[in-house]
Order: C-alpha cells, then structure tokens, then sequence
C-alpha cells in the first residue's frame, strides 16, 4: 500500500510539474491565432487541464449526484458572474465576452480544474515541488539571456500579438534599462518575470526555512528574478510582503536574504556587465517623461477634473504619477462606473470597446478590475485576497502563499501583466483547502 502510495505522488509530482512547465517555460507565441485568440502550446496545456477538471467534477455528479467545488470557490464564482455582466453590459459584447472568457478560462477556472486533478495534496507538498522546479528552469533562462544580452526566443514565437496590426512594437522591440537587457524568457514582456517573481517570494522564504544551503541558493535566485526583469512595482511588492512576514513571524533573516540578493545581484551586474540591475533605473520617474503623447494627453485632461497643484506634484512622479492621476481622474466620474464599470476591456482593448473611461498609460490589473467591471466587482476580489491572506498567516503550511499574495497585489496595483493571477488565486484555494482539512480532522 505504501509502495503503491509513494508510485501515485511521484506521478502526480511529474504531471503537475509538466503543466506548470508547459505553461511557463514554453514560449507564448508557439502557436495559431484565430479570430477567437491565440491557440498556443501553455493555452493549450490549460484548456487540456480545464478539460480533465471538467471530467471529474461531472464525474463526481453522475456518481454522487452533487457537484463539489473546493472550499473558497463561491466567492470566485460570484466574481468571475460579475465579470461577464459587465462584459454584457459593454459597448462591444462581443469584443468583451471573447476577452472575458479567455482570462477567466486562466485566472479561475484552470486553478479550480487544478485543484481538482490533484485533491489529495492538501499540504501542497506536489505544488511547492513542481512550482519551484519550474522557477529554477525559468531563472536559468534568465540567467543565459542577461549574461548574453540577447533573448533565447525571437518575437515571432515569444508573443502571441507578432504581425498582428497596432501590435508592431511588440514584435520588434528590446527592452533595456541602465543600459542592460531585460530578460523576458518564454514570455512577452518583462512584467510576466517580475509577477511570477512576486506570487514566488513566499516559497522562496520557504526553500531557505525547510532545505537550508541548497534551498538558500534557491531563494536567492527566486529573489533575483524580480530584481533583473527592472520591475520597481515588482521589487516593491517582495520588499513589503517580506517585512510583513518577518514582523509576523519574528524572521528578520527573510528582509536580511531579500537585501542580500539585491547586494550580490548589483555586484555581479557591475563585474561582469558593467551596469547597475535594472530595478535602479530613474530615468522614468521624473516630469520629462510625460511628455510622450499619451501621458501629455492625460495630465492635461486631468487639470480639468484635478487640482492644477496635485496634478504639478504627481506628474513629477513620471510613470508612478501618471497611474495615480489617471485613476484619480477616472474617481471623479465614479457615478458612471461604480456599478458595473465602463465595461469589460475598455481600458485593456479601448478602440474596440468604446466608453466614457478616461484612458491613460499602463493601470494595473487592480486599477483595471475596477475600472472595467465596477466597484462591486473590485471589492469582492479584494476582500476574497485579502480573506485567503489573513486565513493563510494561521497555518505553518499556506504562510508561504500569503506572502505570495500580498506581493503580488502590491505589484497588480501597477502592472496588467495577466498570467500570474492564474497562480494567486491557487494560492487562494490552497489556503482553503487547507484550512477545511484543518476543521474536518478537528470536527
């Protein structure tokens, strides 16, 4: 029994660790699109994982005669109902359900497909191995990009948008800052790096806390990851989750580690590049910048609706100030979108689905659940994180996730990067999961 036991988890280990490889390693353009979206290897992988889900919960309905969802799962529901209401309720349906369809298929339904492939991990023992595995492979990426100053993948198979019109400066483009490239691995842009690097920062304070030397140099490297993809957002949100863990813990070694990866990151970078990391560039963050089109446009429709004073010191912020103002703009016509929102994808597709949303550079996925689904829809999403965060700090094994979560929402405040909220909310249902187990055993 204990044979046949150990034979069903190094299975289980090998399948999870082949989808989140899948996923995250292969790159995102490795495929065809249709008029629909993009059918590629990783989306691929997680409609087959859907698929598999599906089969089981209907499974467990023609047996049982009950559908069992995983505990924590209404609320996402209740959420994803709110989502495609405001979808209907858009200028463009169409445009909206498609876009809608396609990232709840990704934030929600492929966590739930996933913890249902694999119920029996309830300690997320399978989880945390293959996850982490998939990290190391991903900063090994990383690792031959930034000393080669190149990118491993071309543009044609790295981004789903290549050739497509209105898209060019994504086919084309390196990015670089402090003079030194950007590593993006199998992804389309750099804040795909820097959100994996923020839902990871608490398994990196859990591979030097369980595996000591080895899984130090682990943590280290998951650390670094947010520091080369140039994110600030990113580094921020790590910074401030890992000062809350070791306030809550009493670990102040986890804010020592997190320095000290800063610290032998900048010396590798000036020794063998000559540059400083990229989080350390400026260049952005002062009121030169605004002065491409699209920000100019916005601080100037900003005075009609701000104070000229509030606007003069936030534009002073460059790029930070701009998501500040457009969001602060958009509050002033709250009576417009607080129900509802101005409609799914009026910010992220605006020439498809037109409304009264005042656009502006870059909001982040927070920023954007609110102004496109409504206040409602915002809330509900925050309280079901910030629920699962304070439910996870009770337990030994699901802290770990509460970390995760809380550097990545600080890094979502400012990024509309959309493949790491796939992983923020299997960290949610992990916690509930867990914390079920936790009442049954006691009940």
């Amino acid at each position: 029994m204990l044979l046949m036991f150990q034979k069903l988890y190094k299975r289980q280990i090998y399948l999870s660790s082949l989808l989140f490889f899948t996923v995250f390693l292969v790159p995102h353009g490795m495929g065809i699109r249709f008029k629909l979206g993009q059918l590629d290897i990783p989306r691929t992988a997680i409609i087959l994982t859907v698929i598999l889900g599906a089969y089981f919960y209907f499974k467990e309905w023609f047996t049982a005669r009950k559908l069992i969802f995983p505990s924590g799962s209404v609320p996402l529901v209740i959420f994803s109902s709110l989502i495609f209401l405001s979808a209907v309720l858009s200028s463009n349906v169409s445009a909206s359900l498609q876009l809608s369809s396609q990232l709840l298929t990704m934030w929600i339904i492929f966590p739930l497909a996933y913890i249902k492939l694999f119920e029996n991990d309830i300690d997320g023992s399978i989880f945390k191995f293959s996850f982490i595995a998939t990290l190391m492979l991903v900063v090994a990426t990383l690792l031959v990009e930034v000393s080669n100053q190149t990118y491993i993948f071309p543009p044609e198979i790295r981004t789903s948008y290549f050739g497509i019109e209105g898209y060019e400066w994504f086919s084309s483009r390196v990015l670089y800052r402090n003079g030194v490239l950007l590593p993006q691995g199998a992804f389309t842009w750099n804040h795909s790096i820097a959100g994996l690097a923020c839902v990871s920062a608490g398994l990196a304070i859990y591979c030097y806390e369980k595996f000591k030397k080895l899984g130090l140099i682990a943590c280290y490297l998951i650390f670094m990851m947010v520091f080369v993809s140039g994110v600030r957002a990113g580094a921020a949100g790590c910074l401030i989750a890992i000062m809350c863990y070791a306030f809550w813990f009493r670990q102040p070694m986890a804010i020592i580690h997190f320095i000290g990866a800063i610290i032998i990151a900048e010396i590798l970078y000036l020794v063998v590049l000559g540059n400083h990391i990229p989080i350390f560039f400026d260049g952005d963050i002062n009121k030169g910048w605004i002065e491409g089109t699209v920000n100019k446009e916005i601080v100037n429709t900003s005075l009609t609706y701000l104070n000229p004073v509030v606007v003069e010191n936030l534009s002073s912020f460059g790029t930070i100030g701009i998501k500040i103002i457009g969001f602060f703009v958009n509050l002033t016509i709250l009576d417009e979108w607080w129900a509802f929102g101005f409609g799914f994808g009026s910010f992220q597709r605006s020439t498809e689905v037109l409304s009264l949303g005042i656009q502006y550079n870059d909001p982040g996925i927070i920023q954007l659940i609110f102004l496109e689904s409504g206040v409602i829809a915002g809330g509900l999403f925050t309280f079901i994180l910030v629920r699962a965060t304070v439910l996870g700090l009770k337990y030994e094994v699901t802290k770990y996730y509460s970390v995760g979560i809380i550097a990545w929402f600080i890094f979502a405040l400012s990024s509309w990067d959309v493949w790491p909220v796939m992983i923020v909310v299997l960290f949610v249902l992990k916690i509930h999961k867990y914390q079920y187990h936790q009442i049954q055993k006691l009940a």
